[in-house]
């Protein structure tokens, strides 16, 4: 920490910081390495994202580098990544870092007391994971109410529909994240993103919603959230009419001063979401900085990947001289980033014990508490194997990926973990859009086949909405009156909807391996599945409106 900055309070720091370097303090870049931080230390950039490895040489080089740029920077780095489930989304080296199962799995364990101890022993692994990795900001728990089936970002992200039961179980994931006050847990998406139909990340919303459900339903966990001493927001790049008709909740002084702040009371420190995604830059203009200077003009702190974030302090620096950036609301946006610094110990590198735990015994036991037997009208599960000599597990290819990219960022098939005891299990892919051929060709090896197991091995991010589209059900559909016993293993639950005619359903929640192998252990007859729906199923779903997305 810079010399003069030492046995300051956060009062007396922001006394002594030029303009520009105030300006940095509430901007957020990603790193992968020491020399990325560089510039950002020589501008005063206030917070960092980790970005994600799969060797153990790169968590380890990570926490290297985290405690050297941490020793030399003027003001240490708030650093943070997305931990939804856990450390594991994003450090693959199983030995360092924990994946979880999506929060819904939570949501689904029936006792709601054995779901909350799980939760916060969730929340106390992530917590040591992180800090033991030099970490001290989580973009996480999902507090969102998942109303809407066909929501494509939320989804099994969010605990569920019951805004009570949502602020119960991320109550409990925030209390372990914050035990020890050097970690901080983050709330999103606020106001509430469970009613939304479209990708914040591909577009731009005005939320079909009233001040009376926001109140009833949406805002709930973030007010218990608040109660339970929650260190951040995020906020969602969608418009919330009842608030603002006009202005991104981001960039609205309404929502985020005016409901966070003044309504619920809220004093730690607002974090947008990623400054890059559609639902934001879609009110830029021309200046694409006007984005990340509206931001801080309505409240919020810290601006993640604003753009050109190395250039960002002097556009905000010229608004502030320019008069269209208030100097008073840039500095107290600041010193919430510095109080939150301090409180987090960073000042004078206090941190609390990291503790010995299980991290993924816990996350199996979430996987095997949740697993959920939606249907089995046949009574085929348990499934004996031992007499048959084919069987056919389908998967769809992941929505704007290749199954590669998928497998590469945590996302386990049924195809994996059945063939390790079903060796003749044999995996047949299917793309969103079913060519005749292709269609021909999974008719035909079902046909053969003496049980069909269709897996869903779908996340719920950028691009994925986890449901099939209407060609991927209508082949699902023809194997069905082939008369072949059909079993199908969702990683979301809503996609039960789309598969009436299949009496065998099995949700798991996640497409993490501890999950996934649930499902597999109660088709093998090894679990029982105990889980309970946290959502209702619609009688039906409207798969025509699932947008098929490219990446290149």
């Amino acid at each position: 920490m810079k010399k003069e900055y030492i046995g300051k309070t956060p009062e007396e720091i922001l006394e002594l910081m030029p303009l520009e370097k105030k300006a940095a303090q509430v901007l957020s870049s990603g790193f992968c390495c020491y020399d990325e931080v560089k510039t950002a230390m020589e501008l005063g950039i206030g917070a960092m994202t980790a970005m994600w490895g799969n060797k153990r040489e790169d968590a380890d080089r990570f926490k290297k580098d985290v405690e050297r740029f941490q020793k030399e920077a003027d003001i240490p780095f708030l650093i943070g990544v997305d931990m939804e489930t856990g450390v594991g989304q994003t450090v693959h080296v199983e030995d360092y870092a924990t994946e979880f199962p999506d929060q819904m799995s939570l949501g689904a364990i029936a006792d709601e007391e054995e779901g909350k101890r799980l939760a916060y022993l969730e929340g106390k692994v992530i917590r040591n994971e992180a800090v033991n990795l030099g970490w001290n900001l989580t973009y996480g728990p999902v507090a969102d109410v998942n109303i809407n089936p066909a929501n494509p970002i939320t989804n099994v992200r969010s605990v569920g529909e019951n805004p009570d039961h949502v602020s119960a179980i991320t109550s409990e994931i925030i209390r372990g994240m914050q035990e020890y006050g050097d970690f901080c847990a983050c709330a999103k998406h606020f106001p509430g993103a469970g009613m939304q139909s479209s990708d914040s990340h591909f577009s731009l919303e005005k939320t079909n919603s009233s001040k009376e459900e926001m109140e009833a339903i949406h805002l709930k966990p973030f007010k218990n959230a608040v109660r339970n001493g929650i260190g951040a927001f995020m906020t969602n790049h969608a418009i919330y009419p009842m608030f603002d008709d006009i202005n991104v909740a981001t960039t609205s002084r309404a929502v985020i001063t005016g409901v966070a702040r003044e309504e619920l009371g809220f004093e730690g420190i607002i974090l947008t979401d990623a400054m890059a995604m559609t639902g934001l830059t879609a009110q830029d203009g021309d200046d694409r900085h006007m984005g990340t200077i509206r931001a801080i003009a309505a409240g919020c702190n810290v601006i993640l990947g604003p753009y050109d974030v190395w250039n960002a302090p002097a556009a905000i620096s010229k608004a502030v001289r320019d008069g269209k950036l208030s100097e008073d609301v840039l500095n107290l946006a600041v010193l919430r980033v510095l109080r939150t610094k301090q409180r987090l110990g960073l000042f004078d590198n206090k941190k609390g014990p990291v503790e010995k735990l299980n991290g993924w015994e816990i996350s199996k036991q979430i996987a095997e508490k949740s697993v959920t037997l939606i249907r089995d009208r046949d009574n085929i599960i348990p499934v004996d194997f031992t007499s048959m000599n084919d069987v056919m597990v389908m998967e769809p290819t992941h929505p704007g990926h290749k199954l590669s990219f998928g497998l590469y960022t945590n996302q386990t098939l049924i195809a994996e973990t059945l063939h390790k005891d079903v060796p003749i299990a044999k995996l047949a892919l299917i793309s969103q859009e079913v060519a005749p051929e292709l269609e021909n060709e999974l008719i035909e090896k079902a046909s053969k086949a003496d049980i069909v197991i269709v897996g869903t091995s779908f996340r719920s991010h950028s691009g994925q909405v986890g449901l099939l589209t209407e060609q991927q059900i209508a082949v699902v559909e023809k194997i069905v009156r082939l008369g072949k016993k059909v079993i199908a293993v969702v990683s979301n639950p809503y996609v039960a909807a789309q598969l009436p005619f299949v009496g065998t359903v099995i949700c798991c929640y996640s497409t993490s391996k501890v999950s996934v192998q649930a499902a597999s252990d109660v088709i093998l007859g090894r679990l029982e599945p105990k889980g309970k729906l946290p959502v209702t199923i619609p009688d039906s779903m409207d798969s025509g409106n699932i947008e098929i997305v490219s990446h290149g």
